[in-house]
């Protein structure tokens, strides 16, 4: 879904060191860098979010909406420049980030904490200023930081190159202004391990809940996209409900089993039927589908046997069955407790704006 990446301004550079011992990683922040920076422009439509829509809401007024209003003054009217998106995994928080970017015709700079860290402490620093550095060259420009809390932990944890990060990360969106056409949005699955310093240095802090009944109604058709199904509007309404608590990562790990399942099923038929298209009879120009040996025009064959016969590319996975369907949902569970959902429901009360 997201565009071609553009690494321009990342100059390749060579690994060896030479014989007097020079490391190069140690010299310039920008080696090894290719794959720790990500410059993206999304692609990302509308309807990608909507079920996202009151995280997306806040982060437009936040992030993006100058403010216009009369007897307020201007700069509490600014839109923020640093947002927290904090909740459980699968809730969608870099798939907000990257709508955000698009909407606001950003570059996007998509970086996971880890891709700062490096043996030298001070290569680690550089890699910050260097994000940075890059990011106004290329304004309007949204940093994205995922599991900022793995370098941004309470004073006294990690390491020496970590908090040399921490220390510079601070210092960098801290001197973010508002004409520098550079936004930073971090994301973390564990607001509490936020050291109170970088905590309080976000405009704004967003509470990105789990899907509810409607997001996972469309959900659920969207993961399934053009695969063969038997269901109804009712069954889907009623799966939607049984997620209850599920993440999207959850729903699209239930869909990918199903059809892995009618899969293996297409794999070890031994009679397919073959379903014409306008020229009835010709075999060339016809789906196989597995089926019984007593169904009408059901012939033996194999997938194998199809395979070497040509047919390969025509053969189609049975429908998906609401038991099919009902029985995986079954053997799954949420993979966020009931426990984790209150801690960020107390740290909305405590320290967020509520999504």
């Amino acid at each position: 879904m997201l565009g071609v990446q553009d690494n321009e301004a990342l100059i390749p550079l060579g690994k060896d060191r030479n014989v007097n011992g020079y490391d190069p990683e140690a010299s310039n922040p920008r080696v090894r860098f290719n794959s720790a920076i990500s410059t993206e422009n999304p692609s990302i439509q509308k309807n990608d979010v909507d079920d996202l829509e009151s995280s997306k809401q806040l982060l437009q007024e936040d992030v993006i909406s100058p403010g216009n209003l009369q007897h307020i003054p201007k700069d509490a009217q600014k839109p923020g420049v640093v947002t927290l998106l904090y909740g459980p995994p699968g809730s969608g928080k870099s798939h907000l980030a990257r709508t955000i970017a698009n909407e606001n015709e950003s570059t996007l700079f998509s970086i996971c904490s880890s891709d700062f860290v490096s043996k030298c402490p001070v290569e680690s620093e550089k890699r910050v200023v260097e994000v940075f550095k890059t990011s106004r060259e290329k304004a309007p420009s949204l940093i994205f930081v995922d599991e900022i809390d793995s370098l941004c932990g309470h004073c006294g944890e990690g390491n020496e190159s970590e908090a040399r990060i921490k220390t510079e990360l601070l210092v960098q969106m801290q001197g973010i202004g508002q004409n520098t056409g550079v936004r930073v949005i971090a994301a973390t699955n564990k607001p509490y391990a936020l050291d109170q310093a970088v905590r309080n240095l976000f405009d704004t802090r967003i509470n990105v809940r789990l899907p509810d009944l409607e997001a996972r109604l469309r959900a659920l058709k969207a993961y399934l996209g053009g695969a063969p199904h038997e269901l109804s509007g009712g069954d889907f309404e009623d799966f939607a409900r049984q997620l209850e608590g599920f993440s999207y990562v959850d729903i699209a790990a239930c869909v990918k089993e199903v059809l892995a399942e009618v899969t293996q099923v297409a794999k070890r038929a031994e009679f397919f039927i073959p379903v014409y298209g306008d020229d009835d009879g010709d075999l060339a120009v016809c789906n196989w589908i597995p089926c019984r040996s007593e169904e009408p025009g059901a012939l033996r064959r194999t997938m194998n046997e199809l395979a070497m016969e040509g047919f390969a590319s025509r053969i189609v996975a049975p429908a998906v069955l609401r038991m099919d369907l009902q029985d995986v949902i079954a053997r799954h569970s949420p993979s966020v407790s009931v426990e984790e959902l209150e801690q960020y429901e107390r740290f909305s009360e405590e320290f967020g704006k509520q999504g």
